[in-house]
């Protein structure tokens, strides 16, 4: 969980939808210096989900490495339609 922010993404998605990870095929990331925005949609289905992860930057004052430091959701967004 500390280096990997799609994991994170994926397991909030899965556990948030009651769903298998492995439904989820993805669509694009953008990152940037600490957040990563990710897009899935879950196969045969029309919902698109953002969910968006973050480096808590007020945690790398304390932290001794900043690689360390935790990656945790911030937000996550479902679109409906076709």
């Amino acid at each position: 969980m500390l280096d990997n922010p799609q994991k994170v993404a994926i397991d909030f998605l899965a556990q948030t939808q009651k769903t298998d990870e492995k439904a989820f095929t993805r669509i694009s990331e953008a990152k940037s210096r600490g957040r990563v925005v990710s897009e899935w949609r879950i196969a045969d289905k029309p919902e698109t989900y953002m969910v968006v992860v973050s480096r808590p930057y007020w945690l790398s004052f304390y932290a001794e490495e900043e690689s360390k430091i935790a990656w945790v959701v911030i937000a996550a967004y479902k679109a409906c339609g076709d």
